[in-house]
């Protein structure tokens, strides 16, 4: 009887001691995951900031035109995520006005590849 309960008292204690380890790692836990949270919002708040510098840097590029403008300020407000349709892209053509991209490469010569594929390098010329 004096066996069992020694036993009994032994595990007992080892209870104790093993939810005393378990309440400190839970506390350390805890501490970690406040300061994940911090950090994340920190991360979130830097993020923010350079969306917006972004966007004013991009604001302030020069020829941008009305209709990318409004696009731009419908998604800052929160639009739809769409694809982007390539037949509507509009670029900046070698004479400064602006044109559809696709059309001005398949129908001048000067923007063609060999085969007569429509080719234009980023800055408009071939």
């Amino acid at each position: 009887m004096l066996e069992d309960l020694d036993q009994l008292s032994t595990r007992i204690a080892q209870l104790v001691q093993l939810t005393q380890h378990v309440r400190a790692e839970n506390q350390a836990l805890r501490d970690e995951l406040g300061k994940r949270d911090v950090r994340i919002q920190q991360l979130r708040d830097t993020v923010e900031m350079a969306q917006i510098r972004v966007d004013d840097v991009l604001a302030r590029l020069p020829g941008k035109p009305p209709e990318a403008a409004d696009a731009a300020d419908a998604d800052a407000a929160g639009g739809s995520d769409t694809d982007i349709d390539l037949d509507d892209v509009q670029v900046d053509d070698a004479d400064g006005d602006w044109a559809d991209a696709r059309t001005d490469a398949d129908t001048d010569p000067s923007l063609s590849d060999d085969a007569g594929h429509g080719v234009r390098s980023a800055h408009g010329t071939p």
